[in-house]
């Protein structure tokens, strides 16, 4: 167990100290500078997402807005599921691919972003 010798300003360390008084400081401590940690590294995952995105903008060739919508409506409003009275184009309960291919338009960011259920 290491030993951290850091300064903080007197009314900082008086109110923690008066708030966390019956409490281990330690252990508060560890827990907010692993939280300080996470939040770190979340936040340059973060700008690789950004960096990858920027960089894959930057080769690809425009894409009107039209165009877009057409790619979005065909991959999703090809059939009715199975056993569902509901098309495809309704809102899903399930993520979509995490790697979305039209013929002018590939995202392959999957190793940085994981898709999110839709509700």
């Amino acid at each position: 167990m290491a030993t951290v010798n850091f300064s903080v300003p007197d009314d900082i360390r008086q109110e923690f100290n008066q708030l966390f008084e019956k409490e281990n400081k330690s252990a508060i401590l560890t827990r907010l500078m692993q939280q300080a940690i996470e939040e770190k590294k979340q936040q340059q995952r973060r700008q690789l997402a950004i960096d990858k995105i920027l960089q894959l903008r930057a080769t690809q060739a425009p894409v009107s807005a039209h165009s877009l919508r057409l790619m979005y409506f065909f991959a999703f409003s090809t059939s009715t599921r199975a056993g569902s009275q509901s098309p495809d184009w309704e809102p899903r309960n399930e993520a979509p691919a995490s790697v979305i291919e039209f013929p002018s338009l590939s995202l392959g960011i999957s190793e940085i972003i994981t898709p999110i259920p839709i509700k």
